[in-house]
């Protein structure tokens, strides 16, 4: 029962499109399947050709097929330090704490920070405390307040 069901979502979308003459590019679409009980090589093929993912980004936050966004956080801090490099050239360059601490903010954080309520759920306990060493590295440098918002909301 499960195969057939599998097999008959890509057909109800031909035929959804079908309907609505609508033309479904199959090469630009993706296919990820979400489950946190099978594995991903074990589930059954779909009928039509569209490429199967095991992670994909809805609107800014990676999402993997296990419904963990480690990867969402791993590139968030990725570019937070990139970031914070360029932070430190300018500071080096005589700008104000207070600016600092703003641009910090605006780059940095609002990055970090981006939709945190939707995908703070699910996280796991190395992903917060990896979000929660770069908010202490960010105070200790003076780049944050120690009352700034945190990714925990």
């Amino acid at each position: 029962m499960q195969h057939h069901l599998q097999t008959a979502v890509p057909r109800c979308l031909l035929k959804l499109a079908e309907n609505n003459t609508l033309r479904l590019n199959t090469e630009k679409s993706k296919e990820m399947i979400i489950s946190r009980r099978c594995e991903y090589d074990k589930q059954p093929s779909q009928q039509v050709d569209i490429e199967r993912v095991n992670s994909m980004k809805f609107l800014g936050i990676t999402l993997n097929s296990e419904l963990k966004v480690d990867e969402h956080i791993e590139s968030s801090i990725k570019s937070s330090l990139t970031s914070l490099y360029a932070l430190r050239i300018i500071k080096a360059h005589g700008l104000r704490k207070e600016a600092i601490q703003k641009a910090t903010e605006a780059i940095i954080m609002s990055r970090i920070l981006y939709a945190a309520p939707a995908w703070w759920v699910l996280t796991q306990a190395s992903d917060r405390l990896k979000i929660d060493n770069l908010q202490r590295k960010l105070q200790r440098i003076e780049y944050t307040s120690h009352d700034h918002p945190t990714a925990e909301c």
